[in-house]
């Protein structure tokens, strides 16, 4: 199996410096240890920008994605965008 190293998250502690191919936007929030997304909160919203682009005919993604907190308290859900160009903040499907 072939895996890109500019396109997935290396492990962490991260170097930012010299690791780090991603832009968060949103209300990301990254530390040493974890990546929050979005609080839970409604309405709110997180992701991250690939600086690299995807120069392979086939590929696939694989997905490791951990959820936690001491309540349900919203969770509006998730979905991953393959997009050729930089994501714009916005609605999706009018909500």
């Amino acid at each position: 199996d072939l895996v890109s190293a500019a396109h997935s998250f290396p492990p962490t502690p991260w170097n930012f410096e010299t690791d780090w191919n991603w832009e968060p936007s949103g209300s990301t929030f990254i530390s040493d240890e974890h990546i929050r997304l979005t609080q839970a909160v409604s309405d709110d919203r997180g992701g991250f920008w690939c600086n690299k682009p995807v120069r392979f005919r086939a590929w696939e993604v694989v997905i490791d994605f951990h959820m936690s907190g001491d309540s349900y308290a919203g969770g509006d859900g998730l979905a991953l965008w393959y997009t050729r160009d930089r994501n714009e903040a916005g609605n999706t499907f009018g909500n």
